[in-house]
């Protein structure tokens, strides 16, 4: 009898087999399919590719002019005690 802390030597194919000859096992099961990869694959791989666009962002005439008008138009709509302060 084996004891159960013991290691077994795997079983060869056949006994009379070669010790370098390939093992014939049984065909794997097909894994279930991963949502989530499947869903970055959607996702962000086929994504149309976008050319980002900050314009309010950096030192450029375009982005300080950008900023300029964004803070006359707020203040523009400003009224109150809050006006007096702009």
């Amino acid at each position: 009898m084996v004891a159960s802390s013991e290691v077994l030597p795997e079983a060869s194919a056949a006994p009379d087999a070669a010790p370098d000859a390939p093992v014939i096992t049984a065909p794997a099961t097909a894994a279930r399919p991963d949502r989530g990869a499947a869903t970055a694959l959607r996702t962000v791989r086929t994504r149309k590719p976008r050319a980002e666009r900050f314009p309010l962002v950096g030192r450029a005439p375009d982005a300080l002019r950008a900023r300029a008008m964004l803070l006359v138009d707020l203040a523009e709509r400003v009224r109150g005690g809050a006006r007096a302060r702009s």
